[in-house]
């Protein structure tokens, strides 16, 4: 199954990944610790042996950074999930607030990223809808494995 992990944030949110560029901001706004590249590099490796079925071959996690003060509420996006069947692929997007994590260590940070994602796992298993030729429960399985399983260390930025 080929993963793919979609971001969208609100222009407050600054990544720590940035500074390597020699990008500065005021650290005392908020910083994201997440490196979202990594994250979706290291579970698209654990998820590309997995096979749930013919009806789905991608996984597509939306995860939502965003700041409602800014402007910014995806409360349309809240708990979406949606099979695409024409070209097998699943939908799920987990949110974290940006005025919740921005003031969190990386460690924290990772821990809400980990609870969301599984979040949007449970959300596809629970689909009323679900593919008919889908094998939920090695879906739950191996994506959760593959979260589960990541380093806080190898998936965000050192301070």
């Amino acid at each position: 199954m080929d993963f793919h992990l979609d971001l969208t944030t609100s222009w407050t949110v600054k990544f720590a990944a940035a500074t390597a560029g020699g990008w500065t901001f005021d650290r005392a706004k908020g910083v994201c610790w997440l490196d979202v590249n990594r994250i979706e590099q290291l579970i698209r490796r654990d998820l590309a042996a997995t096979n749930v079925g013919g009806a789905v071959g991608t996984y597509r996690f939306g995860l939502d950074i965003t700041d409602a003060p800014a402007g910014f509420d995806a409360d349309e996006l809240r708990d979406y999930v949606s099979h695409r069947r024409s070209i097998k692929t699943l939908i799920s997007v987990g949110q974290l607030p940006w005025p919740e994590i921005r003031h969190l260590d990386a460690k924290a940070q990772f821990t809400m990223f980990q609870a969301c994602a599984l979040g949007a796992v449970e959300r596809v298993v629970a689909m009323k809808r679900r593919p008919r030729d889908f094998d939920a429960a090695a879906f739950r399985r191996a994506v959760s494995e593959s979260v589960l399983g990541l380093a806080c260390e190898h998936c965000t930025v050192p301070a």
